[in-house]
């Protein structure tokens, strides 16, 4: 819970700071990551579980924050737990699914995005994304996302070679934690996609 409040107060500090700067206006988005684990939906849990964990830490940034961003949600039930969770702080929710890194248009749950996108209809947040995942992947998912009908559409990728499927930060298989990063998404190369 401080961290929570913390953040929340470092932002606004932030926006304060840049407005004697600028003039340019500056949002607060408040993150709501995956509550067991990124980028594993083996890991995500029931909703009856997370749909509470998301209330609460919602209740704590909500003064700091102007939208809510549900992110890298790895299956359409995390998604449908988080939305909710949010809805009674009458900010903006954007929802950020994190995609499949060898499957276009599939969630990481093996779920199709277009899945995704029709179950967050009744839901209406503002926005959805494609996000930690690779370029390539939002490229995929562009069309999709901007077919949808939301008022906003976007993406960001992350950087890595690929996210393995067992994948733990803190695990001690070989290939958990530090992910390798690519050699080939210089930034020049990297805003291509963000052109395309």
């Amino acid at each position: 819970m401080p961290l929570n409040r913390l953040a929340g107060e470092l932002a606004q500090q932030a926006v304060a700071d840049s407005k004697a700067l600028s003039k340019s206006e500056v949002a607060i988005a408040g993150s709501l990551p995956p509550q067991n684990g990124s980028y594993r939906p083996d890991l995500v849990l029931q909703r009856e579980i997370i749909e509470p964990l998301y209330r609460r830490q919602a209740e704590l940034l909500a003064p700091y924050v102007d939208v809510f961003l549900c992110d890298t949600m790895s299956t359409i039930d995390e998604a449908l737990a988080a939305v909710p969770a949010v809805a009674d702080f009458r900010h903006p929710v954007l929802v950020g699914f994190t995609l499949d890194d060898e499957k276009p248009g599939c969630l990481r749950s093996g779920e199709s995005l277009q899945n995704a996108l029709a179950q967050m209809q009744a839901l209406a947040p503002a926005g959805v994304m494609a996000n930690c995942c690779l370029p390539e992947r939002i490229s995929d998912a562009m069309p999709l996302l901007s077919a949808a009908g939301f008022d906003y559409c976007g993406g960001y990728a992350n950087a890595f070679t690929c996210v393995p499927k067992d994948w733990l930060l803190g695990g001690n298989k070989e290939n958990d934690g530090r992910l390798e990063l690519r050699k080939d998404l210089s930034p020049d190369c990297y805003a291509e996609f963000v052109a395309d």
